[in-house]
């Protein structure tokens, strides 16, 4: 057959959002044998990096056999002269092997080939406004040639061409959504930078799912917070005045550098009471455009709690009705 002692490498890719892609391969060989009666195989024909593999070979009886390899790959037996079958196993595998078998001036070969790791590459930071930078890296299985390309041509620091199994480079000024590429051992992967438009940003901030909370001491406070269109984002918080608190109490200094969360602090000290805290989380867009959201928390300048409205109101009608027995108990003894 005119397919005989090839390869054939059959390669599924798929992309998801923001152009990143995913693929996986198969790989089929079509073995080579000069003669029927002299054969060698391998079993398993593919392996990962750093697998190993059967190989077994079969001839006529009384055959004097001559085991090799062109490719000089490991193998547990020693090369050279033997009978009519045989088997060893051959490995650890880092790069394809092929294997050799030759009686009566006959030969055949079987090639074990290594799957190797996906290439991988990252663009960072994946979101920027128009005129930034950014930094892409790629990383591949050691020993790995592979291709840096970019199917946008974008603007890139190091030029496109091929490099090692690792690098990194700056590429920008961006002005249009960006793409590069790596390919390595065959396999391609893409990632990329989109650009933010000067779309204005927004922030929404709340504590216990109020804007303005009254708490005491002991409780415990949740902040919940979201933005739009962000880059970036930031948060701090001021008091009404001095508190008796020392400097390493940050009970209400909210830590949101990111564009969405949920924070739990607590409980709230004593040396709080009777302050008023407002905490502020901000965000920046595109453009040179902000927003923020702010929230206000007062701590009772008492630690009781104060008697349900319900309780008091049953106080009083018994304050009613004791006043009311006075009253006649003293029209009673007056007579």
């Amino acid at each position: 057959s005119c397919q005989g002692g090839h390869a054939y490498t059959i390669t599924y890719v798929v992309t998801g959002a923001n152009n990143q892609a995913a693929s996986d391969s198969v790989i089929v060989h079509v073995r080579t044998n000069t003669s029927p009666d002299v054969q060698i195989t391998a079993d398993p024909l593919t392996v990962p990096s750093g697998g190993r593999s059967m190989v077994s070979w079969s001839a006529p009886v009384g055959s004097s056999c001559l085991y090799a390899s062109p490719t000089k790959s490991p193998s547990d037996l020693v090369y050279g002269t033997y009978g009519a079958t045989g088997a060893t196993g051959v490995g650890p595998l880092t790069k394809n092997a092929t294997y050799t078998i030759m009686c009566n001036g006959v030969s055949s070969n079987v090639t074990v080939y290594v799957q190797q790791d996906a290439p991988k590459i990252t663009v960072i930071p994946a979101v920027v406004a128009a005129g930034s930078r950014a930094t892409v890296s790629w990383s591949a299985p050691a020993g790995s040639s592979c291709a840096y390309s970019s199917p946008t041509n974008s603007p890139s620091d190091a030029p496109y061409g091929t490099y090692g199994a690792t690098g990194t480079t700056g590429v920008g000024p961006l002005t249009a959504n960006a793409t590069y590429m790596i390919t390595c051992n065959g396999m391609s992967f893409t990632a990329q930078a989109t650009i933010v438009t000067s779309t204005t940003p927004t922030a929404f901030l709340s504590v216990n799912d109020k804007e303005e909370l009254t708490v005491r001491p002991g409780d415990s406070i949740t902040y919940a917070w979201s933005s739009t269109n962000a880059l970036s984002a930031s948060s701090k918080y001021t008091v009404d005045s001095p508190d008796k608190c020392d400097g390493g109490d940050t009970m209400f200094a909210l830590s949101a550098d990111t564009r969405s969360g949920i924070f739990k602090s607590g409980p709230v000290r004593l040396c709080r009471l009777g302050h008023t805290y407002t905490v502020t989380y901000s965000v920046a867009g595109a453009g040179g455009k902000s927003a923020s959201d702010s929230v206000i928390i007062h701590v009772a300048t008492s630690t009781a709690a104060a008697a349900p409205a319900s309780n008091l109101s049953q106080l009083a009608s018994i304050v009613a009705a004791l006043q009311s027995i006075l009253l006649q108990l003293a029209n009673i003894s007056n007579r």
